[in-house]
C-alpha cells in the first residue's frame, strides 16, 4: 500500500478494513476515502485519480495527467 499526496489530503491506497466498511453506508465510505480516513482503491494511485467531492447521488473524481 503506497502513499501519494495528489490533492490537499494525503491518501493511502489499497484494501480497507472490512469491519470499518461493514459499519458504514456507501456514502460514508466515499466521504472517508475523500477525507483520507479510508484508503482509496489501489488503481487510483497508478492513475493518479482520486475522489474530491461526495454528496448523495454524486461523486467527482479528479486526476493528474502523466507527463
Amino acid at each position: 500500500m503506497g502513499k501519494l499526496e495528489l490533492f490537499a489530503v494525503e491518501r493511502s491506497y489499497g484494501p480497507a478494513d472490512q469491519e470499518a466498511l461493514a459499519s458504514m453506508t456507501g456514502l460514508e465510505v466515499m466521504k472517508a476515502m475523500r477525507d483520507g480516513r479510508l484508503p482509496s482503491a489501489a488503481i487510483s494511485e497508478s492513475l493518479q485519480l482520486d475522489v474530491v467531492e461526495v454528496e448523495r447521488g454524486r461523486v467527482v473524481f479528479a486526476g493528474k495527467p502523466s507527463a
